[in-house]
């Protein structure tokens, strides 16, 4: 049921998606707003990872050395210290990876690895068309953080698709 439901919500999103393209997004106004939007999504995902990393997720390791059979109980979870769920769970709870809202580190690394190549962009637009410091500095202060928490998340996968995606950029731009 739960693989039906996420793939329900996938087909939804993807429809929202198309509409909200196609009717709102018809000229680079507007594109330019909706990319912008998505950047400081991505940034507040980016500073919840950043929490996550450095307070609640130190919080939740000291708690389950702790009692460890307290914070499982808490999590809904019935297993005896040394049993296979009680070694997933403590997998779960010592990785350093923040996922922010999603269930996966990769799963969060993918969204971060476009909005680092979306920032870069976007700086480099302001800096051609504007040709000041001032200008650029927001948008590589946001891409700076969305970067940190990519690099946090470990994920090879999306190191390299941002890497190829500058580099496609940079050629863009060249």
């Amino acid at each position: 049921n739960r693989t039906s439901l996420n793939m329900l919500w996938q087909y939804v999103g993807a429809a929202f998606c198309t509409v909200v393209l196609t009717v709102y997004a018809s000229n680079s106004e507007r594109r330019r707003s909706l990319m912008q939007l998505f950047l400081f999504l991505c940034f507040g995902l980016a500073v919840h990872g950043l929490h996550q990393y450095f307070v609640s997720m130190p919080a939740d390791r000291r708690a389950f050395e702790l009692d460890p059979v307290a914070v499982m109980r808490m999590a809904g979870i019935e297993a005896q210290v040394g049993s296979q769920e009680y070694q997933q769970f403590r997998n779960r709870v010592h990785s350093t990876e923040p996922f922010a809202t999603f269930a996966l580190a990769n799963s969060l690394a993918v969204v971060l690895s476009v909005a680092t190549v979306l920032g870069f962009g976007l700086a480099i637009g302001e800096w051609l068309k504007k040709r000041t410091l001032r200008s650029i500095i927001p948008w590589l202060l946001i891409t700076l953080v969305i970067g940190v928490v990519l690099i946090l998340t470990k994920s090879r996968a999306a190191w390299i698709g941002g890497a190829i995606g500058m580099a496609g950029l940079i050629a863009d731009f060249c």
